[in-house]
């Protein structure tokens, strides 16, 4: 798994194929620049030791010396900035595909995962991704250049030397791939302790007020504490390989290096070989270990990013449930007429029908109710409208177009959902409005407010519309958030408005100011308003009513239902009848 993960990564940073092309030129620039800082090193001190000269003598050495390493310095700065540069492109492309996906996602996708979890995978998974091509990659390419160039340049001038540093040098990959086999289970292991360790933090947060009412904040605490100490153990377990691995490749490192200077030692003794080309190599050894042992400190954070690598990949590669069709119709003229045409469907994985060879229409112009039992699919309706999933069978018909065939997009932008959660964001009241429509002027704003019943509120606040309303709107009540999230709906101004529940946190007098509303748009504007409401009482001056029964649906007027269906009547009897 991890090597498809690993050649998954690296056709990343294909992408940035001309930058990391100028690495490796910038890295072989590096290995040319140690080679003439060790040659004018073991050149001044061969010449002031063995040689009897001045330092006047050698002042070309100096110069060459000190050049070396200037330009050295220059080339790991440039290697490093360049490095940086392509790790954070990279990673800016990848945050802007994850964001992309999964809105092509949508919310379907999305109800379906654990908000801690998707967290862990875009903020750490992230970060771990970065470490990747800012730390590791430029590591490993080091080791592929460098030594290379350094090994091949010492046989030229000692073969026997050259020939231990090309055996030697390859042995420190395979002791790291040999310890790597169990920080590969001890990084998945890790990884996944984190993931779990976000959810239960998450949902804690979330769910603070519950566990307090209900006195689990203790028992919360310890599932926390005891997850946070399996991280922290799974964490030690993979710092005490990396530690282990650092240790192998130091003591090999040290050992290989010996052996050279070892070997120099004894040829100097033979005088097979000069001072000065022995004194060179023994210099240019421990550069040429270093970066085996750079990469071996990095080791650990190429396998924690291939494990948060694995699920970033599973949601870039998750797919729509809703299959993508080429849109080939526009939106109809409204006013919009809406009709289910035989509709059959069944949630993915689920056995039982929410709905069966269902018909009825949503009436353009009307104000149509959704009634029936909690279950009966009025919630599934919406998220076939809103093209969250498709028909099994049947077709969803605009002015008779199949809604399929319309682009996503623009259908919506026809559209306007209100569900029964109402989320806001902690910026002013005029930003949370203009969400629906940003090039909407102040009246406009204004006008939308006093419609859902919400203006007296904001204009309390300290600076009115300016005044930020907190973190999802919490400095409002929850009616007050349901007549934001309606300001929102009228704002939009769309031909055909959804209210999923929106009127039951709010009290008989705003809800019958809504109902004004609603009667507005559809007489004077002529919208198409759909209403998912429980309370069946709010329900009789509807124009039209959809009531769905047993995978079925049955359409009329409050009378005519009321007299030609049995369930219809007695559930409404059953909601309005006074109890004891």
């Amino acid at each position: 798994m991890h090597s498809g993960i690993t050649r998954r990564l690296f056709s990343l940073a294909k992408e940035d194929q001309k930058r990391w092309i100028l690495i490796a030129s910038l890295l072989f620039m590096e290995a040319i620049s140690i080679i003439v800082m060790m040659a004018a090193l073991s050149g001044i001190l061969d010449g002031l030791f063995m040689g009897g000269k001045s330092i006047s003598d050698l002042e070309r050495y100096f110069f060459l010396l000190a050049a070396s390493i200037f330009v050295r310095g220059a080339l790991i700065w440039l290697y490093r900035l360049q490095s940086l540069n392509a790790a954070s492109l990279l990673i800016f492309r990848l945050k802007k595909d994850l964001v992309q996906k999964t809105l092509s996602l949508g919310s379907t996708w999305t109800e379906k995962q654990n908000s801690g979890e998707t967290s862990s995978i875009f903020v750490h998974g992230i970060e771990k991704i970065s470490l990747f091509f800012s730390a590791y990659l430029p590591a490993l390419l080091t080791v592929l250049i460098v030594p290379v160039v350094l090994a091949l340049f010492v046989f030229f001038q000692d073969w026997l030397s050259g020939l231990i540093l090309l055996l030697t040098g390859p042995l420190i990959p395979v002791f790291m791939s040999l310890i790597g086999t169990k920080a590969s289970s001890d990084s998945q292991k890790q990884w996944k302790t984190l993931k779990r360790l976000s959810h239960y933090f998450f949902d804690s947060i979330q769910g603070l007020r519950t566990l307090r009412v209900f006195q689990h904040l203790s028992t919360r605490r310890q599932l926390i504490h005891q997850t946070s100490d399996q991280f922290r153990s799974d964490t030690m377990s993979v710092l005490k390989i990396a530690f282990l691995s650092a240790l192998v490749l130091e003591l090999f490192a040290s050992v290989a290096t010996a052996l050279i200077a070892v070997e120099i030692g004894v040829r100097l003794i033979t005088e097979s070989i000069d001072f000065r080309t022995g004194l060179f190599i023994l210099l240019l050894t421990p550069d040429y270990y270093l970066p085996f042992r750079s990469l071996g400190a990095q080791h650990h954070v190429g396998m924690e990013a291939k494990e948060s690598a694995q699920s970033i990949f599973d949601v870039l590669d998750s797919k729509r449930i809703l299959p993508d069709y080429t849109p080939t119709a526009r939106v109809p003229d409204s006013p919009l007429n809406i009709r289910f045409d035989q509709v059959s469907f069944t949630y993915p994985g689920s056995k039982q029908p929410v709905f069966e060879n269902c018909s009825f229409s949503i009436p353009s112009a009307k104000w149509t109710s959704l009634a029936g039992k909690s279950g009966s699919g009025k919630t599934t309706l919406t998220k076939l409208l809103l093209k969250q999933y498709l028909p099994d069978h049947g077709n969803i018909l605009i002015n008779e177009v199949p809604l399929q065939h319309i682009s996503e997009q623009e259908w919506l932008e026809n559209l306007s959902l209100l569900s029964q959660t109402i989320w806001l964001f902690d910026m002013p009241a005029w930003d949370n409005l203009k969400l629906a429509r940003p090039d909407a002027k102040n009246a406009d704003l204004i006008h939308a407010a006093k419609q859902a019943g919400i203006h007296e509120t904001i204009e309390s606040f300290p600076e009115s519309y300016e005044s930020p309303i907190g973190e999802r709107g919490l400095k409002l009540s929850g009616g007050e958030r349901q007549r934001f999230g309606l300001a929102r709906a009228f704002l939009k101004d769309s031909d055909v408005l959804i209210l999923d529940e929106a009127t039951s946190s709010l009290d008989p007098q705003t809800e019958a100011k809504i109902h004004t509303s609603l009667t507005t748009l559809t007489k004077e504007r002529h919208k198409t308003v759909m209403v998912i409401a429980h309370r069946l009482r709010s329900i009789v001056s509807a124009d039209h009513i959809v009531f769905l029964e047993g995978n079925r649906a049955y359409e009329g007027t409050h009378t005519h239902l009321m007299q030609y269906n049995d369930h219809y009547r007695a559930l409404f009897h059953n909601h309005t009848t006074p109890r004891p």
